[in-house]
């Protein structure tokens, strides 16, 4: 529909709706007023704040693992020592982006993996040079990483403080504050955007909920349970990330296994305390599954 209320439908045939173009040079626009010489100037504070870069270009890196390591987190841990001396960096997993280059193309360092004293060599090899005007999206993504260092937890797009977090016990809630951060390229040169949010969360966790249906409805336990953790994001309290609950799987426990990237079969009690020092004590518990869409 056209305006508030009223409304135009198109039609088939003669009787169908007719449409008029105008051209940008038909419009007649009237000319910026001069400044004003007259009254009192005004401070205005925004919340752009200007940035500016001690390195001008940003080294891209393909990373590979030799053996194989399965964990995002793992590989970020196996792999954080050996930076500690570029200014600034991004790792998601596979490709590496730096503010300095690393020694040797190709090049490479080994490294021990926690718990098991096992030897990893991690392999590198430049793959771009980008000028820093070209690399807005991943300005964006280092100040979020900032913000992580800073032990803010990624909920959702933005990042919250988890250590300020304002505790709601008799609604089992708790608010976090956080900050939604945006890095552009205006006319003054790069700003950044910062405002203030916030996010609120259930403290209680899908075993309490678990517990709790058992408790009121032991005979409908799945049936409850699907309706009403299905469709949910969760955030697991060792790493704050969150997931969507896509559906549980009662049949499976901590004592399965399956296949990790050396075709070995691991166990999830044994994953998670190989990559996160967890101990699971409830070995009879359901799994969640969350489905990972790759684009």
């Amino acid at each position: 529909g056209v305006g508030g209320g009223g409304g135009v439908r198109e039609r088939d045939g003669a009787a169908g709706m007719a449409t008029a173009s105008v051209e940008l040079s038909d419009l007649s626009l009237p000319d910026r007023p001069s400044y004003a010489t007259d009254g009192d100037k005004i401070p205005i504070i925004t919340n752009y704040i200007k940035v500016q870069f001690a390195d001008t270009d940003v080294y891209q890196y393909h990373v590979v693992y030799d053996p194989p390591v399965d964990s995002k987190f793992l590989r970020h841990k196996l792999l954080e020592p050996h930076l500690v001396n570029n200014r600034a960096w991004r790792f998601d997993g596979a490709i590496l982006f730096t503010s300095q280059k690393l020694p040797g193309d190709p090049g490479f360092f080994t490294t021990t993996k926690q718990n098991t004293d096992e030897e990893i060599v991690v392999r590198y090899q430049l793959t771009k040079t980008l000028p820093i005007e070209q690399c807005i999206p991943l300005l964006n993504i280092i100040f979020k990483t900032v913000l992580s260092k800073l032990k803010y937890a990624r909920l959702g797009k933005n990042l919250y403080d988890p250590k300020r977090s304002v505790h709601i016990p008799q609604h089992k809630l708790e608010l976090w504050p956080g900050y939604v951060t945006s890095v552009s390229q205006l006319d003054g040169g790069f700003m950044l955007q910062t405002n203030v949010s916030h996010k609120m969360l259930r403290t209680d966790t899908v075993m309490d909920m678990l517990l709790e249906i058992h408790k009121n409805s032991p005979n409908s336990v799945q049936t409850i349970a699907t309706k009403e953790i299905v469709g949910h994001v969760v955030m697991t309290r060792y790493n704050n990330q969150t997931y969507r609950v896509d559906d549980i799987v009662w049949d499976e426990s901590p004592r399965s296994t399956f296949c990790d990237r050396r075709g070995n079969k691991i166990s999830y009690i044994e994953y998670y305390k190989d990559h996160y020092d967890i101990v699971i004590t409830d070995c009879s518990q359901p799994l969640l599954l969350h489905r990972l869409f790759i684009s």
